[in-house]
């Protein structure tokens, strides 16, 4: 397969969008019919058979950029050069191939030679070309930290053998004075050969930056995202809150994109062979418009009940804003807050973002004792015979009832009226019970009880709820 295509397929792997060997391939064949000449067209046919979605499109087009497209990289001629795709037409010979560099750190005088050349000629696209080869050579991809740049610049410079590179140059230019203005000359050609130094240090350092932003930025972003998946969800600063709230909407587009064949498939119903040769009976019964067998069954509905007192406010914050992201798989979901006393908010996650919802939420609902017998009465009410033997019940909270009244018997009505009711605690097991808990209590009548104390934990039960709902 084309090696810089190969390349630019593991930098989209490296910035998180899944590109498996058939689409590898659907892309090499894309590629071989638009070529690489039209920039915008290649993109254009990579976007369609790589990118599942907008922000994979996005990604695919921020990569493509600094991929295809950095500042002064000529990606058409490395391209070439790389994958011999022109070579039939080509008719430069091997000698004329621009040389690798020397390994081992020994001196390579016709290397040296050739990009002395193009510095002095301002042929930047084989300068280019010669760094391209370098970097390769020396496995810049394998960076991995801001901080190895100026380690990755030093070996890039040492494989083109830097050092007897600008001695050339000082010795050229010291040539060039003394034909011209006698031994005494000097000045200008100090300058022009500062200048010509000054270009090839641009150009190392733009190449390792540029393989800094491919491979190892992505890389840092995963560890970071990994950080916050495993970090309780109450620890996170309010200075990490919108990197959670971004990675919260990550993780639901994974989630979507998971069960999203299996939505339609209930949207849709099953195909009616029947059907589907009688109406393409103009076509010989070849299946050009299929028919399908439409599925009346309802959607189940689910109900969300998210306790946004202050020692769950977080926990309970993130989990209403996975349950409003999962709208193309879970179109029936109804979300509810209380603290000492609950209210719909529906509607609030959809129309504005997490942030604020939560704050409009917390402004609203968040004050108070908590009461959970008075926020299950209130709930009862609120959805007084809506909830039906198929609906899915989900409440998060620690089960802290300030010694008030739980309202144990509006709660067995309410999970003997549902198909599942889910109880998420941010609280580990060992402490339940303990002081004024009763999730015992509340965790006899439930379906199954999940600890929802670090994303990871919620996007578990949101993995969890989608297998089984």
């Amino acid at each position: 397969m084309d090696k810089v295509l190969l390349g630019f397929i593991d930098v989209l792997r490296h910035a998180g969008i899944p590109v498996g060997i058939n689409n590898a391939r659907t892309a090499l064949e894309a590629v071989s019919i638009v070529g690489y000449d039209n920039r915008e067209r290649m993109r254009l046919a990579l976007s369609t058979v790589i990118a599942a979605d907008q922000h994979e499109r996005e990604l695919l087009d921020d990569c493509f950029k600094r991929y295809f497209l950095s500042s002064d990289n000529t990606a058409g001629q490395v391209t070439q050069s790389s994958t011999g795709t022109d070579a039939a037409n080509d008719s430069t010979t091997d000698d004329q191939q621009p040389p690798k560099p020397a390994e081992d750190g020994a001196a390579n005088p016709d290397l040296n030679s050739d990009i002395l050349n193009d510095l002095l000629a301002g042929d930047d696209d084989a300068l280019q070309l010669a760094i391209q080869q370098a970097s390769e050579a020396i496995n810049s991809d394998d960076i991995r930290y801001y901080t190895q740049r100026g380690v990755f610049t030093r070996r890039l410079l040492e494989a083109l053998d830097w050092p007897q590179l600008q001695q050339s140059i000082m010795a050229m230019e010291e040539g060039l004075q003394e034909g011209s203005s006698g031994a005494g000359g000097s000045g200008s050609g100090l300058g022009e050969a500062q200048e010509l130094s000054a270009r090839m240090l641009a150009a190392a350092r733009d190449q390792i930056d540029r393989q800094y932003y491919l491979y190892a930025k992505p890389q840092t972003e995963q560890l970071r995202e990994q950080r916050l998946l495993t970090t309780p969800i109450r620890m996170l600063s309010h200075m990490e809150q919108d990197s959670v709230h971004k990675l919260v909407q990550k993780i639901a587009r994974r989630l979507n994109k998971k069960y999203r064949r299996r939505a339609l498939v209930h949207q849709r119903g099953k195909l009616d062979v029947r059907a589907t040769l009688r109406r393409n009976m103009a076509f010989d019964a070849t299946p050009f418009i299929p028919q399908w067998r439409k599925k009346h069954k309802d959607r189940p509905q689910v109900f969300v009940i998210a306790d946004i007192s202050g020692s769950v406010a977080a926990s309970s914050g993130m989990l209403l804003s996975f349950m409003a992201s999962l709208g193309e798989i879970l179109p029936k979901v109804r979300s509810f807050v209380f603290s000492s006393s609950m209210g719909e908010v529906t509607d609030l996650y959809k129309q504005l973002d997490i942030k604020e919802a939560t704050e409009q939420a917390n402004k609203r609902w968040g004050s108070g004792v908590t009461d959970y017998g008075k926020s299950l009465i209130n709930f009862s009410e609120l959805t007084q015979g809506q909830i039906r033997r198929n609906s899915t019940i989900i409440i998060l909270g620690d089960a802290r009832n300030n010694n008030g009244d739980p309202a144990m018997g509006v709660f067995k009505d309410i999970a003997r009226s549902c198909h599942n009711i889910y109880w998420l605690n941010p609280e580990r097991k060992n402490i339940w019970d303990t002081g004024d808990s009763i999730m015992s209590d509340y965790g006899k009548h439930c379906h199954s009880i999940h600890l929802s104390n670090t994303l990871a934990d919620l996007e578990k039960f949101c993995d969890y709820l989608l297998q089984n709902n």
